[in-house]
């Protein structure tokens, strides 16, 4: 089920400013604010960065993310690792599909500052929880965790 806007609070606050006096946007993810989880679509040109084996790669390019569908829940890293475990043969992945590279997609109101603390978060969450690595062959979500270890 698609939710409306009106469905749910607001998940943005301003009530704060930065140094110039510019409204700072806090999202808040505790009152089911990330929009991404209602099943909405995101689409536009903005600027994209890819990292892979330590290499970083920035352009700006068209972006289209659908967060209700999953085409292909056979390709997330928990399937294919627990196929992996099982012995059973994973699919090739195409050289147009992602293999273990990191893609980040950078909003046009993100400041270069917004960036950095949000990659923190991104990266302490990581550190603390592991790694969302998404349902495996029993619809169960896994958590990678840096030492390798798999939680559900």
């Amino acid at each position: 089920m698609k939710h409306t806007a009106k469905d749910r609070p607001d998940p943005i606050e301003r009530a704060e400013t930065d140094d110039e006096g510019k409204s700072i946007v806090k999202v808040d993810y505790e009152a089911g604010t990330s929009r991404f989880w209602n099943g909405e679509d995101f689409h536009g040109t903005g600027v994209v960065y890819a990292v892979r084996d330590k290499e970083c790669l920035s352009i700006q390019c068209d972006y289209e993310l659908n967060t209700l569908f999953e085409s292909k829940p056979q390709d997330v890293r928990a399937f294919r690792q627990d196929l992996r475990r099982k012995g059973i043969e994973r699919r090739h992945l195409r050289d147009d599909e992602l293999h273990s590279e990191m893609v980040v997609i950078f909003g046009p109101e993100l400041s270069a500052k917004q960036a950095v603390e949000q990659l923190e978060c991104l990266v302490a969450r990581i550190k603390k929880h592991g790694l969302q690595t998404g349902k495996d062959s029993s619809e169960d979500y896994v958590l990678e965790t840096l030492a390798g270890k798999l939680v559900k």
